[in-house]
């Protein structure tokens, strides 16, 4: 398998710490959310689209070389699932700390349809898919927050 597949869906060999590589994932996702705080949405969401796209393909690629399922050292669904988690979200410590622990929570539980999303959908795509769920869950729930804050 090509080093390059690997690099891009361990995000970088991230996923390789030896404990809660999701987790870990994560954090580099709240990270590129921070750096991405000045950035224009529209090319927030163009960085978000191409982070999909790659992570479709290369976590594919790894699952088929792997022949495991959504392997643990996969993180590129984790740092996608942040980026929608926190996509226009207030910039406050509070919102960007509750949309990791929730994406997190939320992540783990998979309420439906990201389970079955999951478990569905082959290769990259179940992969991708069950993380964006379970960020466009945390983004909606946290919309709902500041909006009855407001």
């Amino acid at each position: 398998m090509s080093q390059w597949f690997k690099w891009i869906a361990t995000a970088f060999g991230i996923g390789k710490v030896p404990v809660a590589p999701g987790t870990a994932g994560s954090l580099v996702g709240l990270g590129i959310v921070v750096l991405l705080i000045p950035v224009p949405p529209l090319y927030y969401i163009g960085l978000l689209l191409l982070i999909i796209a790659l992570g479709w393909y290369c976590s594919g690629k790894v699952e088929q070389a792997t022949g495991i399922k959504d392997h643990p050292t996969i993180v590129i669904d984790e740092i996608a699932g942040m980026l929608i988690s926190a996509f226009g979200l207030p910039h406050q410590a509070g919102y960007l700390a509750g949309a990791f622990f929730l994406f997190r929570i939320l992540d783990v539980l998979k309420p439906f349809p990201a389970d079955w999303l999951e478990r569905k959908i082959p290769g990259g795509g179940g992969i991708m898919l069950d993380d964006v769920a379970a960020g466009i869950y945390t983004n909606l729930l946290l919309q709902g927050l500041a909006w009855l804050l407001r």
